[in-house]
């Protein structure tokens, strides 16, 4: 007799995880707003848009237990339910968790370091300092807009925190900050006006043209550890776009920084000191997930400009 098929094998573990997910749309989890707003439930049809995937997938068939279909990329409903908000830390893990069982993967899940720590590092560590005013429209043409921000970079010193190595807790003092850093935008609605900064192609002594489109790479100031201080988009303060023509929409400015470019300095060690290393290991290991390019996202904003003033 064969081995019954997976679907059937891990029948229990799939109604369990499509419980969870139909729980989280139900309660309206989502990243892009905090835990404390009213909750607004999900759409089959607006999850699908969130994760921009195909209509070929049917999302709902992933909360129906009946059907109980496993999503194949866990990561992106994860970020898109939980985000970074550590309220949903356990949450997050758990639907992790069983997604995984629901595969039949069985192996040993670690506790998570940033269970021991209410907030996340990129939450308590403040080597962002990242704020967004309300868009402007422009009073020469409806379709554009302008945004006021402000961006600084800087070197959070003397935190206190708590790591896991080797199971045990560990209470240190350390200095984090960056080195290198992604500023973008994204955004099916608009785009950067031609010649602003996000899509000139001059580099600039701070700044040079980034990975994706409407990005730049952030590379200084920097002091004596090479770590990103101060203004680094000098006088770039303002940030100007104009509608894609595709309807009403947010856009998303976010701050990212490759996993590699984190400088952990721990207050009394030495580089060499044993151990050292493994808790900055442990201490990057409580920021979000990186993406598919090992970056790690460390501030985000969303923004909705007045759609009275914009043109259809």
């Amino acid at each position: 007799m064969g081995r019954p098929p997976t679907r059937d094998k891990y029948k229990a573990e799939r109604r369990h995880l499509a419980e969870l997910i139909d729980a989280a749309m139900k309660s309206g989890r989502r990243a892009d707003r905090s835990p404390a707003d009213t909750p607004l439930p999900w759409t089959d049809s607006e999850l699908r848009r969130a994760l921009c995937i195909g209509h070929n997938t049917d999302v709902g068939d992933w909360r129906k237990p009946e059907v109980a279909a496993r999503p194949l990329d866990i990561k992106s409903l994860l970020r898109v339910f939980y985000g970074t908000w550590p309220e949903y830390r356990r949450e997050c893990h758990a639907m992790h968790v069983a997604w995984k069982r629901a595969g039949g993967i069985h192996d040993e899940d670690p506790p998570e370091p940033a269970l021991m720590e209410t907030k996340l590092l990129d939450r308590f560590a403040e080597f962002v300092v990242f704020t967004v005013n309300r868009p402007v429209p422009d009073n020469q043409n409806a379709d554009t807009q302008r945004i006021p921000f402000d961006l600084r970079m800087r070197v959070d010193e003397g935190l206190t925190t708590r790591a896991v190595v080797d199971g045990e807790a560990v209470s240190t003092v350390v200095d984090i900050g960056v080195t290198k850093a992604i500023f973008s935008m994204e955004s099916a609605h608009w785009l950067p006006v031609h010649n602003s900064f996000l899509r000139d192609r001059q580099d600039r002594p701070t700044f040079v043209r980034g990975p994706v489109a409407d990005s730049v790479e952030i590379l200084g100031p920097i002091d004596h550890r090479q770590r990103l201080i101060d203004y680094p988009l000098g006088d770039e303060t303002m940030l100007v776009v104009e509608s894609r023509k595709r309807g009403e929409g947010p856009l998303t400015l976010s701050v990212k920084v490759p996993v590699d470019a984190f400088d952990v300095a721990i207050r009394g060690a030495t580089p060499l000191q044993p151990g050292t290393q493994d808790i900055v290991a442990a201490l990057i290991a409580q920021l979000t997930p990186p993406d598919d390019h090992g970056r790690i996202e460390v501030a985000r904003e969303i923004i909705t400009p007045n759609p009275s003033k914009v043109s259809q």
